[in-house]
């Protein structure tokens, strides 16, 4: 009871809240033990209730004796106390309760600020499946305002067409259990787009248990899916490529033992899976071990090699590796091809010696052509020594010319590597110059030949001599008569572009 500023009346609850005894109590002015944030608040209220007005309970902080502040709630009314107003005061400790008020206050700002702000989508679901409310995330990602989402019926909403009925049957599980854990589903953006999301519900009640409405939250999986789904494609595809490739596929660790063996090393090598996995790989001869493994280092590596097949014999095979590295770039392994190309090898022997029986024929045919050339010369030349008239006798050195020109290239053939065509410098030096010394005029006219280095072939070559040739014995016959001496022919210019003689 307070009359004045002074306490005239303490119960024991009251001292008991303040930490005072009764002496202390009389000898305390009330207002003295108000928190100073709050004495203008309790004296213009006990002013008013003096003046008789009347007004709800309201709160205020009071300092104990120990210096704890206390929130109490505070009723009074006028009443008259030995002949002098006074104010009978009801007090209450709110401490505790307004403590839980103000956690709750304060929970209920955060987990507002995290509904709001988490990252994945978060719905408020009545228990007739409304939405009541929706996060920004969500929001965002299905492209709705959140005015157009409140009071909607979720299932019709959020989930896609051929998920509903699942979502459906999902709502009536939350209904019973109070929660949906880890479920994977599927639902539709405003623009009709399809996300997967992985779905978990909980359910938040009431003081008595009974469920008010259910928080939602979906994890959105729809990039992790799509490369889930990319992953399993290209495995299958490679998987695919490892079973059906005629070539023997392998993968090896850092060691260097086998981790993959595909069917095709087994055909090639008699080794099944189960025989080689964990192990160096058997293939490689021993000899070849410290070999073998470097290779597999390397950036990239095709190597025609040697093998062993499972009962010891030798394989023929080309290895093409690819190193493998971590996620630090240390060496963890390999991947690894190996052909069976014994059958090419002995191809490309067979296809050697072919090559070598017609470079042996054509040189033996070269060869021939050029002896019955030479032969047929003998002939012309044994024959003319019998005539007397000087014009046959000079078709005859014209033919026997002629056919030295082609036996001449005939001989130039057998004597080089390369059957289709010679080097038109060196036949022309040949052949003209031993024109020239049969001539009878080396004493008198000068012979300078300046011939380009060029490639005739064979088809080219034989016209192209019987041309110049007759240029030639043209030139020392007519060009040159007795009384002429000292005279230099100096030049024939042949060009394999132009084909062109001059």
């Amino acid at each position: 009871m307070l009359q004045g500023e002074r306490c005239v009346y303490a119960n024991t609850a009251l001292k008991r809240i303040s930490g005072y005894d009764d002496d202390e109590i009389a000898a305390l002015h009330f207002i003295d033990a108000v928190h100073e944030a709050d004495r203008d608040l309790v004296i213009k209220n006990n002013r008013r209730r003096i003046e008789g007005e009347l007004f709800p309970a309201y709160e205020f902080r009071f300092l104990r004796k120990d210096g704890d502040i206390r929130w109490l709630s505070i009723n009074a009314a006028k009443i008259t106390w030995k002949n002098q107003p006074a104010v009978l005061c009801f007090v209450d400790d709110i401490t505790l309760s307004k403590k839980a008020r103000q956690a709750a206050k304060e929970y209920e700002e955060r987990f507002r600020q995290f509904f709001e702000t988490n990252a994945e989508y978060s719905y408020m679901i009545s228990t007739d499946g409304a939405i009541m409310n929706i996060n920004r995330s969500t929001l965002k990602a299905l492209g709705y305002k959140k005015e157009e989402l409140i009071g909607k019926p979720l299932l019709e909403t959020i989930y896609a067409p051929g998920s509903r009925g699942r979502a459906r049957r999902l709502f009536l599980q939350w209904h019973e259990t109070g929660k949906i854990r880890n479920e994977e589903i599927v639902i539709i953006t405003r623009k009709g787009t399809e996300r997967t999301v992985i779905l978990n519900i909980d359910a938040i009640r009431d003081i008595d248990g009974n469920i008010m409405h259910s928080i939602s939250i979906q994890n959105d999986i729809t990039e992790r899916k799509e490369t889930e789904n990319e992953i399993r494609r290209v495995t299958a595809h490679f998987q695919n490529i490892f079973n059906s490739s005629p070539s023997g596929i392998f993968t090896v660790d850092a060691r260097g033992h086998i981790t993959s063996w595909s069917p095709a090393c087994r055909e090639i090598f008699g080794w099944s899976a189960e025989e080689v996995m964990g192990k160096f790989n058997p293939t490689v001869p021993p000899y070849e071990t410290d070999f073998y493994f470097k290779s597999l280092h390397k950036k990239q590596t095709n190597l025609d090699v040697k093998a062993l097949r499972k009962d010891g014999s030798p394989v023929d095979v080309l290895l093409s590796s690819t190193p493998q590295y971590d996620a630090h770039g240390n060496f963890a392994g390999a991947l690894g091809v190996m052909t069976d190309i014994t059958e090419q090898k002995k191809a490309e022997k067979r296809l050697a010696q072919s090559l070598h029986e017609k470079e042996i024929l054509l040189k033996e045919i070269h060869h021939r052509v050029k002896n019955n050339l030479q032969v047929i010369a003998s002939l012309l030349n044994l024959q003319s020594s019998k005539i007397k008239d000087k014009k046959i006798l000079e078709l005859y050195q014209q033919s026997k010319s002629r056919i030295y020109m082609i036996a001449a290239v005939h001989e130039k053939l057998y004597r080089t590597e390369n059957f289709a065509s010679i080097n038109f410098q060196d036949y022309l030096k040949d052949v003209l110059n031993k024109v020239y010394r049969t001539s009878g005029i080396q004493n008198r006219v000068s012979l300078n030949l300046e011939a380009k280095n060029v490639i005739l072939s064979i088809n080219d070559a034989i016209p192209v001599g019987l041309i110049i040739n007759g240029l030639f014995t043209n030139s020392i016959k007519y060009a040159f008569p007795e009384e002429r001496q000292r005279v230099s022919l100096t030049s024939i210019s042949i060009s394999s572009t132009t084909k062109r003689i001059a």
